[in-house]
């Protein structure tokens, strides 16, 4: 399998980052009330080797799928 590449914008800073696209994923936040909401993320590496799951909202692909074949 071919790895994507993408761009991850930090939500605090607005820093841009290039990194590449392994696989969409679930995470749950949890209240301290005992409910919780999932939501949809991006699992991501980049070039140091660290792995982040990242937002949708904060992701962008550089690469068409159409290049990957």
């Amino acid at each position: 399998m071919k790895l994507r590449r993408v761009e991850v914008t930090n939500w605090k800073t607005g820093e841009k980052r290039e990194a590449l696209f392994h696989q969409f994923g679930l995470d749950l936040l949890e209240f301290s009330d005992g409910g919780g909401v999932s939501f949809s993320v991006a699992v991501i590496e980049y070039s140091d080797g660290m792995a982040e799951l990242v937002p949708l909202q904060y992701i962008r692909f550089l690469d068409s799928p159409e290049a990957l074949a």
